[in-house]
């Protein structure tokens, strides 16, 4: 996959063409499949975002300042318009086993990404799933219980691709290391990590900062920049204590806010009414011509 489609933010996989042949498609990429393995334990912790249009030259501060003001109860005069997605991030943790999970919507182009990872004592695996009306991609990786050998697969469209890969130092999982750095782990220093996305691993230089908001509130913002190794960004996040409060997936890209469950829904809900209307209008417009 071409290193420019990487540096674009999450959105941008909406715009993904579909490989092979569209109209042979798997249970994978059809949406048949919902499970690959494990039944999902108790949820422990969710979290739901909307994203917003930032300023592409925003600085940290602004971009803190914007996080955090989303975080409040006055949502609605805090994000900024207009709203281009939303994603809904699932983590249960016990004793042994770890299952995290992200969902994401992307408004008006009718394409969702399901991200899920699963730790156990048989290993680290990982699910990647796009799905868009008439086409999708697939990824699964999977770890060797000794940690060293990675054995990744790949479906799109009729095609598949079978990988074996074995980092010198084991790739970590990315919603995984998102999680460790919420607790204050790996806030420095380089790290390979599976990139979905890329179906690859790749090395990334973490860089933390910690913005002083007052006098918005009395507590500072950790911002954690992941850096790849041709110094473009593959992901910035934004913490409260251990609370996430906002990422972004590259510079000047779409900013993924913290939002309530409420707020959550009635976005999802208007932009479902929108993609409802396009085809009726269409169908409209057709006639009458």
């Amino acid at each position: 996959m071409p290193r420019s489609l990487l540096h674009l933010s999450v959105l941008c996989l909406a715009v993904f063409p579909g490989r092979g042949n569209e109209e042979h498609q798997s249970p994978l990429e059809s949406g048949d499949v919902l499970e690959l393995w494990l039944k999902r334990p108790p949820i422990s912790r969710t979290e739901y975002f909307v994203f917003c249009e930032a300023a592409p030259q925003a600085s940290a501060p602004t971009l803190a300042e914007i996080a955090v003001g989303a975080a409040s109860p006055q949502q609605a005069e805090q994000v900024p318009e207009p709203i281009l997605g939303a994603v809904k991030i699932y983590s249960a943790v016990r004793e042994g086993e770890a299952r995290l999970e992200s969902h994401f919507e992307l408004f008006g182009v009718a394409t969702r990404v399901v991200h899920v990872e699963q730790l156990d004592p048989n290993g680290p695996r990982l699910v990647w799933r796009e799905m868009r009306t008439q086409s999708g991609r697939t990824v699964r990786a999977e770890w060797s219980e000794e940690g060293g050998e990675l054995a990744m697969m790949e479906w799109s469209g009729v095609q598949q691709e079978r990988r074996l890969e074995q980092p010198d130092s084991g790739a970590m999982l990315p919603l995984y290391l998102r999680e460790r750095v919420r607790e204050g782990a790996f806030l420095q220093g380089a790290f390979e990590v599976f990139d979905p996305l890329a179906g690859q691993v790749e090395t990334r230089i973490a860089k933390t900062e910690f913005i002083d908001m007052a006098p918005l509130v009395a507590r500072s913002v950790r911002s954690v920049r992941w850096i790849r190794e041709d110094e473009s960004l593959a992901e910035e996040s934004w913490f409260f204590g251990e609370e996430l409060i906002a990422f972004r997936f590259a510079e000047g890209g779409p900013l993924a806010v913290r939002v309530d469950r409420k707020r959550y829904d009635a976005e999802c809900k208007r932009s479902r009414v929108r993609d409802s209307v396009k085809p009726a209008r269409a169908a409209a417009n057709s006639s009458s011509n």
